[in-house]
């Protein structure tokens, strides 16, 4: 067995919300217990120089904004976004802890980044949903911009749409952009029909999934809908912003995967990677809010990235008969004017 590859920063357990906000800390906690039980290689993310670094969310991110949250202050950005003096340093670092996930994946090592604060909500101009800086986006845009790959594939298997990727990549046809989301829900984005803008449409997946939705529904999203598209995009790399609130114990959604349907969306991901891209493909956590349900998370997303089948403790999903099958078809003939489904 060939231990996963942890990124993870101490900074990142330092940043803070406020008293009883559900993105704490102790969700790293957890995490850090799963990967430390799979016996994960765990490394910080390659240091930058200072001003290298605070450069990084600019690849995505108007300057005005990075310099308003560089120069915020105390208080809050929206009723559930605080920011706080270390914020932007902290914001900086997991961007950072991105772009090292994204450098190990296109050299053929696949990465599990454990990143705080998430990021895809964040979006070119604003912070939302607990976000400051879109991680993945900025992973993503650095590749590009760097030269080493040209067309990168992003996968949301967040319970909830990634509002700001998409508006930051909605006009590009080099980044494709998969969402599998509660619908309705927060933030409210992420209809079936909005597929891109200009050069980028088409680019641009929405899978809204209904409440209830779990292992059987991902399965046949990743069956009809997204390995299909991944095939025909031919990506140089995949980049998945991996949140686990949509496990059935989370309490902030109403999806019902299991610890052994979140293996499952890796293990596909990684197989497909491995077949079709040299196994170029990185995990950027986004949320997931249960504390059991995360290091039972960590531990099984760390042994499937190792090769091992995971036995994980809540390994049972209520959706045995894809509740979610209308949905996913539904997206498929939405798609398919772009893309060879049948």
């Amino acid at each position: 067995m060939t231990p996963a590859t942890v990124v993870y920063d101490k900074l990142y357990s330092k940043h803070r919300q406020h008293e009883g906000h559900p993105e704490q800390p102790a969700r790293l906690d957890a995490l850090l217990r799963g990967v430390s039980a799979a016996k994960a290689i765990v490394q910080p993310p390659e240091a930058l120089h200072p001003d290298r670094e605070a450069e990084l969310p600019k690849l995505v991110h108007s300057p005005t904004y990075v310099e308003a949250i560089r120069h915020f202050g105390e208080g809050r950005y929206d009723p559930d976004t605080m920011v706080h003096p270390e914020t932007f340093g902290i914001a900086i670092r997991a961007a950072a802890g991105a772009v090292h996930a994204a450098d190990l994946a296109m050299a053929g090592t696949p990465a599990f980044a454990l990143l705080r604060p998430p990021g895809h909500h964040a979006g070119p101009d604003n912070a939302a949903g607990f976000c400051y800086f879109n991680n993945i986006a900025i992973a993503s845009q650095h590749l590009i911009k760097s030269g080493a790959a040209k067309k990168v594939a992003i996968v949301d298997i967040d319970v909830h749409h990634g509002d700001g990727t998409e508006r930051i990549f909605e006009s590009r046809p080099d980044v494709l952009y998969i969402s599998a989301h509660q619908w309705p829900h927060y933030p409210g984005t992420g209809a079936v029909d909005v597929c891109g803008r200009g050069e980028g449409m088409g680019f641009n997946l929405n899978i809204p999934l209904p409440a209830g939705s779990g292992d059987a529904t991902y399965k046949l999203a990743f069956g009809r809908v997204i390995e299909p598209v991944l095939g025909e995009f031919r990506p140089d790399v995949v980049l998945v912003s991996l949140g686990f609130d949509a496990h059935t114990r989370d309490p902030l959604a109403d999806l019902t995967l299991s610890t052994s349907g979140y293996a499952e969306c890796c293990r596909w991901i990684l197989q497909f990677a491995a077949l079709r891209c040299g196994s170029r493909v990185a995990y950027l956590l986004e949320g997931g809010y249960d504390l059991e349900a995360l290091e039972d998370c960590g531990e099984a997303v760390a042994l499937t990235l190792a090769g091992e089948m995971p036995k994980p403790r809540f390994a049972h999903s209520e959706d045995t008969r894809s509740r979610g099958a209308e949905a996913v078809e539904f997206s498929r003939k939405t798609q398919s004017r772009y893309w060879n489904l049948k």
